[in-house]
Formats: C-alpha cells, structure tokens, sequence
C-alpha cells in the first residue's frame, strides 16, 4: 500500500503542497495556489488572513484524488516573522503583517538602543524590522484597539496550522524568528517580555519541530479531502525547512535558497552570543542552530524585472549571459526591499547604473541575474563560511534560472549542487512529518537524480573578477543616497 506525507509551505506569494513518497523519498506531485499580497503604503506588506487560508485549501485540494486517502502525515513550513493577530474566540484581529514589512523602525530602534546587548546574549540576534517583536509594539503604539482586542500572537504557518487541527502552538525554529524566544534557554524569553510590558502568555506554546500538535478537523478534512484525523505535525520555519529539505543539516554544508528573497542557510553545531551582522537561528532538529544572511529582493528582482522592464514573463530574457566586456556592461542594485545582508538597510533603494542607448532588454535582464547573484556572494562572503563547507546546495523557485546559478558557481568560484525539485522547504515539512508519524530518526533517502553538479565556467570567473570590484563601489554609493526615504508609518 502507498504510504505518503504532505509538506505544506506558507510561501510569501504563493501555498505549495508536496507530496513526498515515504519509501523513496521523492516527491511524487505539488500543487500550488497564489495570493493577493497588499502593500497600503510603502514599507507596508500585508496579507489577508481569509486569503491566505484560502490558497491552502486550494492547494490541498488540488492535490491527486489518489494521494489523499494514501496521507499518513502533513507537516506545515512557511515565512519567518510575520504575524497574525487572534482575538480570544481565535478569530483574526485584522491583517497579517508580513515579515518584509518595515514600519517598525522606530520600534526596532528603541529595542536596538535599550536592550542590543541583552538581545546578543539571550536570542543571539541584534533587533531588526523583519522580527515579529518590533511589529507587536508597533500595534500597541499605533492601534491600540486591535492590540487591546489581540489574545494571541502566532506566526503565519502556526495559524494555517492551528485553522487545519484547532489548536495553537509554535516551536523553535519560527519562535527563534521573533525576537522573543531565548536560545540557550530555549524558551520565551519572560524577562525581556516583561521589561517591555508583555507577556509570554500572548504566545503560544512551544513543541518540537517533528512533534505531534494535532490532527486534521472535520471541517478542515471535509474541505481539502484529506483524511479526518490526519496527524499534522508542528513543522518549522522555512528557513529552518529548507536544510532538511535538501539534507543540508550538517555544518559541512551550506544552503543558498533562491525565492523571493534569497538566503544563505549555514547550519551549526553552536549558537554563539554576538557574531553580528551574521543572523542565528534554531534549526528544526533539536539543539542545533543555523547562520543566516538575506538578499530581500532576490527572484523578487526577477519578476519585477519582469513585469516592469521586460516582457511580461518571458524568462528567455534571462538564457544565455554573455561574459565579454564587464566594463561596459550595465549595473542592478537589486534593493528594492531595501538592502539585507550584510548591510540592513530598508531605506535603501534599488537602481540600475550605467545605461547607454545600445543596451537592450537582454543586457539589462543579465544585470538583474547578476545584481542578485552578486549580493548572495557578499553574504556568503561576509558570513566567511563558503570555503568551510564541502557541498553548497542551492534550491528556491529562481533556480530555475539557470543562468542565475552559473553566475553564482562564477562569483564563488564553487562546484554548486542544484536540486532537481525546488520547493526544498515544502519537502522539508513532508519530511518532518515522517519523522514524526514514524519516529524514524535518519533522514530519507533523497531519490536518484535529485541534486545537478553545475561547474564554474572559466571565462566567467575572470569576468567576473573584473566586474565584482566595479559593482561593489557602484552598490556602496547607491546605499548611501537612501532613495527608498525615511522610516514609514
């Protein structure tokens, strides 16, 4: 009999369902649902709850009629940081707040300036907009109904969670995501809370990532097709997810995931206190940890390109770089989020330098790939771990381009392995979800063919020597300017 798990993520544009095979360890189907994101004013990135839940049961639903009754567990992944606000009859208090919003600054400010060293030592992070924390105090600050009304803060795959099987809770590796959560002590951090006038009861409680925290309700099981009772299991961050999903987990590996955003994944067997601007997080497997860096705007740069200043969604735009004359080519500053790591800057602004009237679409196309390939390298680089690892992997929805991973094999000067399957952090929740119902502890095997070898090109390392330099000075100056204005309200 077909035995199967379902790894759901709560993707930043779009829900994706993996169905993972639980003898091979392929994923044998996906199915995927897009959402209406709202962006008010700038520095606002919003999302309606009933939208959102919308896209998961289309995307659950979606799934094969025949995978379904052969479900033996779902586990739930998704964006890091955002948040739902829940009233005491677990009903929504407004929209969720994303974890690319960045009105907080003035809160993220305040917390940097009174409690930086505590936060070092106790969530081994320094305070940034994109936490969950900063966001909280701005509701209390600026809608203090709805922080009034509020009873319960959980993060955006929690709540998915919590609307499939009922109930609430959370666990490491999203909690380490918030700015709230004690790392060494591995728990909520209750002095922290109480200095700044909240609770840890406004928080759900913590389970491990492969823990059980419920079973599918009729209501959910009736919508979506999957069985009633199912088992779901707590899951984990996306980030957290992704290592699993690729079998990155050891500290001899390193995880470039191009989505969205882009991140670079460095899993750890130590958390250490204050290693700024590297970012620490807890992994999805007990008392480990990962290093982490982001690009904000990584395939998000493509599909604005795209959109904006290409053609509609053709992606042959971006075929076929040509390594011939960097000084002439054009440049892309891909901060259209704002500058991530190592920088943090979200008043920064993207740009493209150096445009003449015999560039075309294409050389413009080739400077977005190379911008964003360019900034992931930085992060590897500044977090000083490429040279540590033995394997880089590199998985998300924009390695697809494969042009954007040459590039990045060029700029590293690293052999990279390329997942055959995309979505790593989907196939990392289905994992977890194994590990869960069956209480295997080894991974699963990946299946054959699962990771490509893409080489270094030659000409495109040189090249790229000759362009790196150029294009640093250019992003330094355009960080400077501040384009993208002062903080937001």
């Amino acid at each position: 009999m077909r035995e199967c798990y379902i790894g759901l993520d709560v993707g930043s544009t779009a829900v994706k369902a993996a169905v993972l095979d639980g003898r091979s360890g392929e994923v044998t189907d996906v199915s995927s649902a897009s959402y209406q994101r709202l962006f008010p004013s700038p520095g606002r990135y919003e999302i309606e709850p009933e939208v959102l839940r919308t896209a998961v049961i289309a995307a659950l639903s979606a799934l094969p009629q025949d995978v379904k009754p052969a479900a033996q567990g779902l586990g739930v992944t998704g964006q890091m940081a955002g948040v739902v606000f829940l009233d005491r009859h677990a009903r929504t208090v407004g929209r969720c707040i994303s974890i690319f919003d960045t009105r907080a600054v003035d809160e993220t400010a305040m917390l940097e300036g009174r409690y930086g060293d505590h936060l070092a030592r106790h969530e081994a992070n320094h305070a940034l907009t994109i936490y969950t924390l900063p966001k909280i105090l701005w509701l209390r600050e600026h809608e203090e109904d709805r922080f009034h009304r509020t009873w319960k803060v959980v993060l955006p795959k929690d709540w998915i969670r919590g609307v499939l099987i009922g109930e609430w809770a959370t666990e490491p590796s999203d909690a380490s995501g918030t700015l709230t959560y004690d790392q060494f002590a591995e728990e909520w951090d209750e002095a922290l809370l109480r200095d700044i006038g909240l609770s840890s009861s406004l928080f759900p409680d913590i389970i491990p990532s492969h823990a059980l925290a419920g079973r599918l309700t009729r209501d959910a099981a009736d919508a979506t097709g999957l069985p009633l009772g199912l088992p779901v299991v707590a899951g984990a961050a996306d980030m957290a997810a992704v290592p699993v999903g690729v079998g990155g987990i050891t500290p001899r590996s390193l995880v470039v995931s191009l989505g969205s955003a882009a991140h670079v994944i460095a899993p750890t067997d130590a958390l250490e206190e204050d290693i700024w601007p590297v970012q620490q997080y807890t992994q999805a497997v007990p008392h480990s940890w990962y290093r982490f860096g982001a690009v904000f705007s990584g395939g998000l740069s493509l599909e604005w390109f795209l959109g904006n200043g290409g053609a509609d969604s053709d992606y042959g735009l971006f075929d076929g770089p040509r390594w011939n004359g960097a000084e002439g080519q054009p440049l892309f500053m891909p901060y259209l989020a704002g500058a991530g790591a190592p920088h943090y800057l979200p008043e920064a602004a993207g740009a493209f330098l150096g445009l003449r009237t015999s560039h075309t679409r294409r050389d413009m196309a080739q400077a977005v790939l190379e911008g964003v390939a360019l900034e992931v390298a930085e992060v590897c680089q500044s977090l000083d771990l490429e040279a540590r690892r033995d394997t880089i992997h590199v998985t998300g929805g924009a390695s697809r381009v494969r042009a954007l991973v040459e590039i990045l094999a060029a700029l590293l000067e690293r052999p990279l392995m390329l997942g055959r399957f995309p979505d790593a952090a989907a196939r990392g929740a289905a994992v977890l979800a194994w590990k869960g119902v069956t209480g295997a502890a080894a991974e699963p095997d990946k299946g054959e063919g699962a990771e490509t070898m893409i080489q270094p090109d030659e000409r495109a390392v040189q090249y790229y020597r000759d362009l790196a330099p150029r294009y640093r000075a250019s992003a330094a100056a355009v960080r400077s300017l501040k384009l993208g204005g002062g903080k937001e309200r």
